[in-house]
């Protein structure tokens, strides 16, 4: 038989059972976790510019085709696809012997030609001297003019050539007339080319332009001198961990400053150049940029795209407040495809702390702590 149990013993079971419950009831301390640098943004007032956007593509205003100005053999060629060259830099030696051996030539023949017209000059003296005392017939002297005449024309001719051979020679040797980028280079040492054969192309990076194609309809309401601003696409789009606290990409301000009156019967398309300032040389030729024509501009605060959590009918952001993880309902404006930013109309505060990427869905309540990646 089991013991029956007394009042004194159920009352102990009673306390320990509501012990128990308090302590399961408890809710679970907040879970910790670290976040990187660049998974938080600062949600800042900045301009938005409202107007038509475009791709482009970075080029020179300048672009220069070197050809070999004489047929040789190519020795030298030190410079290679996307080098930076000086005004003045070598670029390509051609072999030099044919040149000098031509110029030898053509001093040979131009110190014959004036020892000969030396000669002739002193015969054509000697026979005015007798033709003027009755010694000899005036046909003689016509030959000895005729003679001068020859020998001064010979020297000419030497002369030209010796020229010709020093300007043959002058061109084995191809220096970078201004300072330029090498791009495509076609020549490699050991080449033998003809005369006009390209050998490079060279790029002058302190005049680039943007190359871009804007459509009819936008075009005809342009004109030229208008501002553009533009941003890398790299810097755009690309996920940077060096600044990431930044609203915007940095962009740059350019002018139009050509605008094409054709339209390309294929895409309606219209050609646009636009310059860019000698202080644009963070652009690198053949680079995308992408931008945008600002017949607008007005003061917005703009968070990345990736801060905003659509998983709800209502978007959301998740903020940080004394260290720890505030979901918070937010109206959005327009979006900027560019630069991958949005607008937000209301909900939040400049300067507020806010998290991206994955980390953006983080619950309510979860402790943060920075680190660095």
């Amino acid at each position: 038989m089991m013991p029956v149990a007394t009042r004194g013993h159920w009352r102990a079971i009673y306390a320990m059972t509501v012990l128990v419950g308090l302590a399961s009831c408890r809710e679970a301390p907040p879970r910790t976790v670290a976040v990187a640098e660049d998974e938080v943004a600062l949600a800042h007032i900045d301009s938005l510019w409202i107007g038509p956007g475009f791709i482009g593509t970075v080029s020179s205003q300048r672009i220069l085709r070197v050809r070999a100005e004489a047929p040789g053999t190519l020795v030298t060629v030190p410079v290679s696809v996307g080098q930076e060259v000086a005004a003045g830099a070598l670029m390509a030696v051609f072999d030099d012997r044919s040149a000098r051996e031509r110029i030898q030539v053509a001093q040979a023949a131009e110190a014959q030609a004036e020892a000969q017209l030396t000669q002739a000059t002193r015969e054509l003296g000697r026979v005015r001297a007798l033709v003027d005392i009755g010694a000899v017939a005036p046909k003689e002297r016509d030959v000895a003019e005729r003679l001068v005449l020859a020998a001064r024309s010979q020297g000419a001719e030497a002369r030209a050539q010796r020229s010709f051979a020093e300007r043959a020679l002058q061109h084995t040797v191809i220096r970078a007339p201004f300072a330029a980028v090498v791009m495509d280079p076609v020549a490699r040492t050991g080449d033998v080319v003809a005369a006009g054969m390209p050998l490079f192309t060279l790029a002058d990076t302190r005049q680039r332009t943007i190359e871009a194609s804007l459509p009819a309809a936008v075009a005809s309401s342009l004109t030229v001198g208008a501002t553009v601003r533009f941003t890398p696409v790299d810097d755009a789009s690309a996920d940077r961990s060096r600044d990431r606290s930044r609203v915007a990409p940095v962009a740059s301000s350019a002018r139009i400053t050509s605008i094409s009156r054709v339209v390309d019967p294929q895409t309606q398309q219209v050609r646009v150049s636009i310059s860019v300032p000698i202080d644009g040389s963070r652009l690198l030729l053949g680079q995308t940029v992408s931008g945008r024509i600002p017949l607008e501009s007005r003061a917005s605060m703009l968070i990345p795209e990736r801060a905003v959590d659509r998983t709800t009918d209502t978007a959301m952001v998740a903020l940080i407040r004394q260290g720890r993880v505030v979901r918070k309902a937010v109206a959005l404006g327009q979006r900027v495809e560019d630069t991958h930013h949005i607008e937000v109309v209301s909900g939040l505060t400049s300067g507020d702390s806010i998290l991206i990427g994955e980390a953006r869905r983080l619950a309510t309540g979860t402790i943060v702590q920075s680190r660095r990646r």
